[in-house]
């Protein structure tokens, strides 16, 4: 795909989009052990921060419903404050410790989703080079 986005911003966006992929792979799974045990499929879940920093592990929490209206935007990510790169990103709002940033559109539209193979690639998925 030709595009004028820099390599350093599609990494960070590619970065970025694994991690929301990990985060959906949780969420399911996670909804589904509730829903067996008769839980409250709502409640809070820990969700690895979707930061473009490779490796972070940093966790922040929030329910289901909050983590599906953000990404109900394709530009917007969830990262622990601190994490935000102002110089390719803005911050769009605040859920309790936790930010929701937008990607410039072009940036992600210029990065593939990842497949379960991209996550398979590695025993720990946060750690994608």
């Amino acid at each position: 795909m030709e595009t004028n986005v820099p390599y350093s911003e599609r990494r960070m966006v590619e970065n970025e989009k694994l991690a929301r992929r990990v985060n959906r792979q949780l969420e399911d799974r996670v909804t589904e052990i509730r829903r067996d045990e008769g839980a409250d499929t709502d409640a809070p879940i820990q969700f690895f921060c979707e930061c473009s920093f490779l490796g972070c592990r940093e966790r922040l929490e929030a329910s289901s419903a909050e983590y599906g209206r953000v990404h109900s935007t394709p530009e917007h990510f969830v990262v622990v404050d601190g994490h935000e790169v102002l110089a390719v990103e803005s911050v769009v709002d605040r859920i309790r410790d936790f930010l929701v940033v937008r990607k410039r559109a072009e940036a992600v539209r210029a990065v593939p989703e990842p497949t379960d193979a991209d996550i398979d690639k590695d025993d720990d998925p946060t750690t994608k080079e």
